[in-house]
């Protein structure tokens, strides 16, 4: 009863339109069926992985990401993993003095050359380096302090990848060509990375530009507050403050929001700020110095 009751009523509407049924795809924007579309519905999907994307990003070199997905998961052929697999083999590190026996995490963390450099990474972004680390859990430390909203927040991120492919191919080289490589050496190859993609990441996101233009006089009391709000170039919000000062004078108000916007951006790492401000008698003020 129920069914034919069903098509009845379908027939009713059916019959009230003009023109005839459409067979549209919904996982498609454009309505038309494709496989990779019932593929993607289909598959099992792994959970997201937090780190990977540092791993994978736009701005490494695609050999370096490689290089760090076979780090993960164990792939790269030094003597300890060839032990494993019950060949006899005398190792020796070609990259240290002692002649320790060459494991994976001894050539990228804590052996002479690959300490030294973490050491300096770790002065240079600022990220507390633990001697008695392995290799991951001192990666995924950086990966956690690692930002996208700043470019000191970037580079953390991608550092690890960057000393981890370094590393390894100054292993390649001791070993296959018997050129050595000294800490110093590695460091400052490191380093010239860094500034290129430092360069790149300042290209893209061409940095701030920023907001102070909020000052409101609440009472006769003359109790004021300051504030403002940072936006990127594409004139997106980054974030916002609002700070009461107690008594003073308008300018001074304005001027106090000033500097804590200032202070704000530079947290977030923007190095090129424009400021603009509603007052004239704080702009005169600013424009002796620049």
């Amino acid at each position: 009863m129920c069914e034919t009751k069903a098509a009845e009523v379908v027939q009713t509407i059916g019959a009230r339109k003009e023109g005839s049924d459409m067979v549209i795809w919904k996982p498609n924007d454009n309505g038309d069926f494709s496989t990779s579309s019932a593929w993607d519905i289909v598959r099992v999907r792994s959970p997201k992985i937090p780190w990977m994307k540092w791993i994978w990003h736009k701005f490494l070199p695609k050999k370096v990401s490689f290089c760090m997905w076979k780090v993960k998961f164990n792939c790269l052929s030094v003597d300890s993993r060839v032990r494993s697999t019950g060949v006899a083999l005398v190792s020796r590190c070609d990259c240290c003095d002692k002649g320790q026996v060459e494991t994976l995490d001894h050539v990228l963390n804590s052996g002479d050359i690959a300490k030294v450099v973490w050491k300096w990474a770790s002065l240079a972004l600022g990220v507390h380096y633990f001697e008695a680390q392995s290799w991951w859990i001192r990666v995924n430390r950086w990966f956690t302090c690692a930002k996208n909203v700043s470019q000191r927040g970037i580079l953390i991120g991608l550092l690890p990848s960057l000393i981890t492919g370094k590393l390894w191919g100054c292993r390649c080289k001791a070993r296959m060509e018997g050129n050595r490589e000294f800490a110093e050496e590695v460091w400052l190859a490191i380093k010239a990375w860094l500034r290129l993609l430092a360069e790149e990441i300042v290209k893209v996101s061409k940095l701030s530009k920023t907001v102070m233009n909020f000052s409101k006089l609440q009472s006769c009391l003359w109790v004021l507050r300051g504030g403002g709000v940072t936006r990127d170039h594409y004139d997106n919000l980054v974030a916002g403050f609002c700070v009461k000062y107690g008594y003073g004078s308008n300018n001074e108000t304005k001027l106090r929001a000033v500097i804590i916007g200032v202070e704000l951006c530079k947290e977030l790492g923007f190095q090129r700020v424009e400021i603009e401000c509603d007052s004239t008698v704080v702009v005169n003020w600013f424009t002796p110095f620049t």
